[in-house]
């Protein structure tokens, strides 16, 4: 029989999540206030840093037993999860006379507590009881006044390793004593007529059931509670599986697994308790239920299914949970037919089925059925065994994975068909590639200070480069030496390689400065993979074993040989009740599980009928009864591909005073300083390699859940520099699937070779090694599956994490440690299998059960523990079966770079001669320079002409707006599809002296990160005002103003283009839109953003993010009224193009801006020979610099056919008088858009020119 009784408080009301979470800050208050109050009321505290001893105490998190007794109630003793009854004591000195004890503790995990003394702390009185978890955090005893030395609180708990007491007081008062605790509500029983239910026990029901359950209570004195008077409430956690009255009638409507919430408030009292109510319909989800009876075949998921040669087959066992035809063949490892089923079955029957003959031939025999529920589509399903000569097996080798009399791996599958995983498409295209030696395409030297934009700037140019054939654009290289970088470095784009020369102290290193907790290096697409929701088809198959590579789906003529997919498991209710992952014992922040799904990234490489098979095995059982699954195609334009990092050493600044100790020992523990090496996200056939990272304090390398095809190989994590506490030193952490990590090195670590929550798999870990354990290289939490340590050295576990974190759970399933070396805890899951293959060394039992949770685990499949197994390595091995042994070969360490490839070499590129803007060539020009960024004056107000020069083939893409580069794409003209492309940007960056600023009376944003709006009008470029998705930021000028310019500074504005527009108003109702684009993405400073003068007091930023991300970030905003100077300019005279057609063009002008900007004047264009003349109709605008002035208007020619827009461009003379050259362009349109049809490029001037 079993009752929810007093001293379970995590089954209290009070201790749910929202309820607890509330009464815990509310708590928190009280501490801060509670100090005053005693010491009104109280007089001088007895226990107050007094000498204190613990039961025991957790020395990492620094919750020692002195911190109940410091007088901060912010502080706390904790135990250790095994004190089975932890215990505190306060020595108050000699002859100390007192009678009052205050307790600020934690209500949520105490059961209860005794309060005792002693005067020599050898013999104790019992002076207070509380045999039910405290009603609140402060709780107070008075006693009569006694002299005794020692004061001792044990406390009765489930949960020690949580906070206990915060401060425990002992005072000398004139009060009474208190007397007995209240009798209060300790007890809620649940029950239904045939038994009763204790909490979070199943209630096992039908669909169209009806069920009464009725509530009784007991209280803390023994007596039955008197319910009459008190508040009973029912709740249904989901009501589409069943609803419950206010009398506690249950009517079930559907299948599913929900809780039944009972709350009983009494008086000042209040319990709660929960149950389960499982409902199955198992004729919809699980159709039947087959397994061997056979005396040697075990019939479990995970346990081999054995049998020995020559013995008689086993019979089928059958469960029917519906009405259905069954037909079939048992089949043995040659594909022939030894036996065939057909048979019909009523729901709830239950058979035996004899299979004839003995099994005179070995291998692996699967009995294929084919299930049809009456009125409903066929399903498919399969039963397995193998056939051994178990007297003349191998010695040396493991029972469910050995190599053959063929030299290939033999598998042996439980009854389910579930194997060993093959691993060995986990790695760098798939497994079996070897890395690629990338040509350099520009070496870095060392500079003086940061050297991240240098090093940026390189990575840039490198990813503008054309993609080749053989997928890459090129590699930087770093020169040897020391590159000091303050930021992060980003690789964003296909083909492009990061390197160094060396990972020694004569190498390359990369030296992380500054305080910013960061990533040093991230490689990173865009997004992952986009999954087509309407290509959804079922799997049609009861169940698909871990290992499988092909399964039935309903429909498979949507799909080709070749599609990239998505296999989806799902895991529902059921599933997540069965693992016992809804019921993990909590502490305050432990979450239990609820229904996820795993999507396993796979290609289609073979289609018959509606079975497909893919290119990597599914890593984790997929089974209708648990939810079944489905496929989905999908793309990944967002992904990057064919990029890396290797061959350097980086080291970490960090602060040597900041110190912790642990364990006795100090340690570095600073942590404001750079975090990572390098993240790897949306990202597939990558990789890491020749890395020495030192001083981090997370991880050498982090793949992301959207990465895939990894591979980081030959890198040491050295000297870690951090807390030694969670979230911290998981040296090589993988989350995405198909991964390597081989022939790598931990130190100091917590986690050196950890994977993520509900990670796919497979992955891999080989032949690697970490020294100096903090904790254990694992699967960490939450159901990750298909890992694989092979080879490794070190502390590991594959074991359920409990309550660590907030409900790691179970943490791997399908996972295989393979010729281990050192301490190895390995359990399975339910459902799941986990096997340790031929470790050596200490087999250690799991963290659970314990006495928090004592229900039994069940242990992985040891085999040949205490000598390894053949073959050594598990990869290697199926490497070499799937793909032979050049793919062995093809992974193993090789040299990386090398004088010639470290060499950059350009020459195979497509390039410009010369690049003209607005007729003039372009200043700072090289043919292996790509981007530009060209300052327009102001008052230009159309985007300057772009030209080119080269001995290839161009296209020019003129830009449209100042927001838009111009683009000129030159092409090869022997190697088909090679294209290089030159960018110009253009802003008005140079700002003039004669703006009128004014200054913003209020700013108000949609949302900020925690960089408040007010950041961008502090005049500090170090703060800013962020926010995410579409959003605003709005400045209050206080009063109309004539507004014509906006300058803004973005944070990380040299490496990203910020997208926005700009929205005036006069009224904050009516808004006019004066810019829509981008920020230039080449400067920190402030960018001016100029528009026709507006009357406007609201100015608005409507920003949806950059080219990099969907963050929004200013650092800082100013408003302005900018005013040109006056300008007049006078001509006449001509430009002779002998070779061109017009040859001559004659220009007789005088133009004018006046101080008020108003443009004026008259013009006149003659084309020789071609007898054309243009007159000036209206002037757009007029523009003087130092070096230029550039005129444009509006014409009609003497055809009176249409209205030109003629650009004309001086560069003045040396002089200081007339002009050396002038352009000229004429657009047959009304506007300067594209080419224009007649372009004078840079000619000499002959005539006269003046300005002024």
């Amino acid at each position: 029989m079993s009752r929810m009784k007093a001293g379970m408080p995590h089954k209290r009301t009070s201790f749910r999540k929202g309820a607890g979470l509330a009464l815990f800050v509310a708590a928190l208050l009280l501490f801060m206030l509670i100090p005053s109050v005693h010491g009104q009321e109280n007089g001088e505290n007895l226990a107050l840093n007094k000498p204190v001893s613990v039961t025991t105490f957790c020395n990492s998190c620094g919750t020692f037993g002195t911190n109940a007794v410091d007088g901060d109630y912010e502080t706390f003793w904790r135990a250790l999860s095994r004190d089975e009854a932890p215990a505190i004591t306060v020595d108050l000195g000699e002859g100390v006379e007192w009678n009052k004890v205050v307790m600020t503790l934690n209500e949520h995990v105490i059961d209860g507590y005794t309060l005792a003394y002693s005067f020599d702390g050898q013999q104790w009185t019992d002076v207070y009881v509380l045999p039910y978890s405290p009603q609140g955090s402060l709780e107070t005893i008075v006693i009569e006044p006694v002299s005794a030395r020692y004061v001792r609180v044990g406390i009765d708990t489930t949960r020690p390793a949580n906070a206990l007491i915060y401060e425990l007081e002992v005072y000398l008062t004139d009060e009474e004593p208190t007397g007995p605790p209240p009798s209060v509500l300790t007890e809620i029983t649940l029950h239904d007529g045939e038994r009763e239910y204790g909490y979070r026990e199943d209630l096992l029901l039908e669909i169209g059931d009806t069920h009464q359950i009725e509530v009784t209570a007991m209280m803390s004195d023994g007596s039955e509670a008197d319910l009459s008077e008190a508040i009973v409430s029912f709740q249904s956690s989901d009501e589409t599986i069943f609803q419950v009255n206010d009398a506690g009638e249950i009517i079930v409507v559907g299948d599913g697994v929900g809780k039944l919430f009972v709350t009983v408030e009494l008086g000042p009292s209040k319990l709660a308790t929960e149950i389960f109510v499982v409902v199955e319909d198992l004729a919809e989800r699980a159709i039947w239920e087959a397994t061997w009876a056979h005396p040697t075949i075990v019939s479990r998921i995970g346990h081999p299914a054995v049998m020995q040669l020559g013995e008689a087959f086993p019979a089928l066992q059958v469960k029917a949970y519906t009405d259905l035809a069954v037909t079939g063949d048992l089949v043995d490892s040659d594909g022939h037919v030894v036996w065939t089923l057909s048979e019909q079955f009523g729901q709830g029957d239950e058979a035996e089925i004899a299979i004839p003959g003995h099994a005179s031939a070995a291998g692996t025999y699967q009995l294929r059925t084919v299930l049809t529920p009456a009125g409903k589509a066929p399903v498919q399903d399969a039963l397995y065994f193998t056939v051994r000569d178990l007297n003349n097996a191998e010695s040396g080798q493991s029972q469910v994975a050995y190599v053959g009399e063929d030299g290939h791996l033999q598998y042996v599958p439980d009854y389910k068909g579930n194997t060993v995983l093959d691993f060995s498409n986990s790695g760098y295209r798939g497994g079996g590639v070897q890395i690629p030696d990338v040509q350099a395409r520009i070496v870095v030297e060392p500079g003086e200070g940061d050297d991240t934009k240098r090093i940026q700037d390189a990575i840039d140019q490198v990813s503008r480069l054309p993609l080749l054939e053989d997928g890459f654009r090129g590699a930087v290289v770093l020169e040897r030496g020391t590159f000091e970088v303050a930021g992060t470095l980003r690789i964003e784009t296909d083909g492009v390689v990061l390197r160094g020369k060396g990972a020694g102290e004569d190498g390359t290193i990369l030296y992380a400065t500054g305080t910013s907790r960061r990533d040093i290096l991230q490689i990173r697409g865009t997004g992952g993979p986009v999954i087509d929701e309407s290509s959804k088809v079922e799997i049609t198959e009861l169940y698909v074993p871990v290992g499988a590579r092909t399964f039935q789906v309903a429909d498979a003529s949507g799909f080709e040989v070749g599609d990239a997919i998505i296999v989806r498991r799902h895991g529902n209710d059921h599933w997540i009740h069965a693992i016992h992952m809804d019921t993990i014992v909590e502490r305050e922040d432990t979450v239990q599980w609820t229904p996820f799904s795993l999507d396993f990234d796979r290609v289609i490489t073979a289609i018959d009928g509606n079975k497909i098979t893919v290119d990597a095995p599914i890593a984790n059982a997929i089974e209708r009864k648990w939810g079944g699954g489905e496929i989905y195609r999908y793309s990944d334009p967002g992904r990057i591909e064919n990029v890396g990092v290797e061959n350097l050493r980086v080291k970490v600044e960090f602060d040597p005073s900041v110190t912790m100790v642990y364990s006795g020992e100090e340690y570095y523990a600073d942590e404001n300083k750079a975090r990572t090496f390098v993240s790897l996200a949306n990202v597939k056939n990558a990789w890491v390699r020749e890395i020495d990272a030192y001083h981090l304090e997370f991880s050498l390398a982090v793949v992301q859940p959207s990465a895939k095809w990894v591979t980081v190989q030959d890198a040491r994590a050295l000297e870690p520099v951090s807390q030694i506490t969670g979230s911290r030193r998981y040296a090589f952490n993988l989350n995405g699937q198909l991964s390597l990590v081989q022939r790598a090195f931990a130190e100091k670590n917590r986690h050196a070779y950890v994977v993520g929550a509900r990670v796919p798999g497979p992955n891999v870990f080989h032949d690697s090694e970490s020294v100096l354990d903090y904790a254990y290289s694992e699967p960490h939490h939450r159901w990750s599956v298909g890992g694989l340590y092979d080879n490794i050295s070190g502390e590991i576990a594959l074991m359920d994490r409990g309550l660590y974190g907030t409900g790691h759970g179970w943490a791997g399933a399908n996972y295989v440690a393979w010729n281990t070396e050192g301490v190895l805890i390995a359990q399975s899951p339910p459902t799941a299998q986990n096997d340790a293959i031929g470790h050596v060394g200490e087999r250690r039992p799991g963290h659970w059960p314990n006495p928090d949770d004592p229900r039994p685990r069940e242990d992985a499949l040891w085999d040949s523990h205490g000598q390894h197994v053949t073959p050594q390595s598990l990869y290697l091995q199926q490497l070499r079966d799937r793909l032979g042994e050049q793919a062995v070969q093809n992974i193993a360490r090789k040299p990386v770079g090398g004088p010639e490839l470290d060499t950059p070499d350009l020459s195979y590129l497509p390039s410009l001669q010369a690049i003209y803007v607005n007729g003039a060539p372009l200043e700072g020009f090289d043919p292996e320079r790509f981007v530009y960024h060209y300052d327009v004056p102001l008052g230009m107000e159309d985007p300057p002409y772009v030209a080119a020069e080269s001995e290839y083939a161009f296209e020019i893409v003129q830009a449209e707006s100042m927001a838009e580069p111009a683009v000129i794409r030159v092409r090869h003209d022997e190697i088909d599809n090679l294209e290089l492309e030159y960018v110009v940007t253009f802003a008005h960056t140079d700002l003039p002296d004669n703006l009128q600023f004014y200054t913003a009376a209020g700013v108000t944003a949609s949302a900020d990160d925690g960089n408040v709006p007010e950041n961008t009008l502090d005049g500090d470029l170090s703060t800013r005002w962020s926010a995410e998705g579409e959003q605003w930021i709005e400045y209050d000028l206080g009063e109309v103003k004539p507004v014509s310019a906006v300058l803004l500074a973005f944070y990380n504005g040299d490496q990203r283009r910020a997208r926005f527009n700009l929205e005036l108003s006069a009224d904050g109702t009516e808004w006019v839109r004066v810019f829509d684009g981008e920020s230039s993405g080449n400067t920190l400073q402030l960018e001016m953003f100029t528009f026709a003068e507006t009357a406007a007091r609201y100015i608005r930023f409507n920003g949806s993010g950059n080219s990099v991300n969907a963050w929004n970030s200013i650092t800082e905003a100013q408003f302005a009224r900018h005013r040109l100077e006056p300008a007049a300019v006078q001509m006449n005279g001509h430009v002779d193009v002998p070779d061109q057609h017009p040859n001559k063009v004659h220009v007789q002008s005088s133009w004018m801006r006046d101080e008020d900007g108003n443009l004026s004047g008259e013009g006149h264009l003659h084309l020789t020979p071609r007898g054309i003349k243009f007159d000036l109709i209206s002037m757009d605008w007029l523009v003087e610099t130092s070096d230029a002035v550039t005129v444009q208007w509006k014409g009609e020619d003497n055809r009176g056919t249409t209205i030109h827009t003629i650009r004309i461009h001086f560069v003045k003379s040396h002089s200081g008088s007339g002009a050396e050259a002038a352009s000229i362009f004429i657009w047959h349109r009304n506007a300067a858009v594209g080419e224009p049809q007649i372009a004078l490029q840079h000619v000499p001037f002959q005539g006269n020119i003046q300005w002024q």
